[in-house]
């Protein structure tokens, strides 16, 4: 009987021995893998050596570190795109006498679809054409997408035509290069002409610009334009036009404004942007934005 109790123990301490050295290692690369992506360190893989329960352990965390790699150079290659997209908007506004600019972009997300410009108008020297831009969609594809829309602006404004032929042969060019992916881009172009303290418009689609006249404390919205662009082959657009007066306020903006939610899920609305126009007319257009 003891001797037989003695095998059996002694058979029990050598399974133990052997199920603790079979289990030791695999934990201790696990746990020094998962100490490693804890710490940042992604490039981190453990070997798998069988099929239990601890195989798939090591291999779930290996898959795991992979996702982890993807995620990380996706997220370098978002930030790099947004970069360069921040880096094509104006870094300050133009010095203009008579007229106070200011203008940005603040993205939600690493890349955003907005834009703004200031370009020469070569059509009424001189002139100054301002540009805010909206393309679809979110993301690396809108980034790029942007930067086409802007070149083509830039590109067409340094041709003679006013501000409907202009936006006109970009519609017609965005059309071809972009029309079947169901890609398209709202913008307002205004041109400032400040020798005869003179503005004109067109509007592509994009929410009217506001403008505020202190005499009276209207706001009016300017409507004139036509269809937004890259959607039809061909389209018409009309121009509205108007002189300034000392003190008016131009705000030209996208819905990411008005369409800004609380945290309890309420909008920011245009009549809160009407408010603030009319309570700080008196200040810069820095203070106002």
């Amino acid at each position: 009987m003891s001797t037989n109790a003695l095998v059996f123990i002694g058979t029990g301490l050598v399974l133990v021995i052997l199920v603790s050295l079979t289990l030791a290692h695999p934990f201790r690369a696990i746990m020094s893998a998962l100490r490693d992506i804890r710490q940042g360190r992604l490039n981190v893989r453990i070997p798998v050596r069988s099929t239990d329960e601890v195989g798939y352990t090591c291999e779930a965390i290996n898959r795991m570190a992979g996702g982890l790699r993807e995620r990380e150079r996706l997220r370098r290659s978002l930030s790099l795109a947004g970069a360069v997209q921040q880096s094509l908007l104006p870094h300050s506004p133009p010095e203009i006498p008579g007229l106070d600019i200011a203008g940005t972009s603040v993205p939600c997300d690493e890349t955003g679809g907005d834009y703004f410009d200031y370009v020469p108008l070569t059509q009424s020297d001189p002139g100054l054409g301002i540009v805010v831009g909206d393309v679809s969609g979110h993301g690396i594809s809108s980034a790029l997408f942007m930067t086409t829309v802007r070149a083509m602006v830039r590109t067409r404004c340094d041709l003679p035509g006013n501000l409907c032929e202009i936006l006109a042969d970009i519609n017609r060019q965005l059309y071809r290069d972009v029309g079947e992916s169901g890609n398209f881009v709202t913008l307002f172009f205004l041109g400032v002409d400040r020798r005869t303290r003179s503005i004109t418009w067109v509007r592509a689609g994009q929410d009217p610009a506001l403008l505020y006249t202190p005499g009276t404390e209207t706001i009016r919205e300017l409507k004139e334009g036509g269809p937004t662009l890259g959607v039809m082959a061909e389209a018409d657009y009309t121009n509205g036009s108007d002189r300034l007066s000392t003190g008016q306020i131009i705000l030209i903006g996208t819905d990411g404004i008005w369409e800004s939610r609380s945290q309890a899920g309420e909008f920011f609305g245009k009549d809160r942007v009407r408010s603030v126009i009319r309570n700080h007319a008196h200040l810069t257009a820095q203070d106002i934005l």
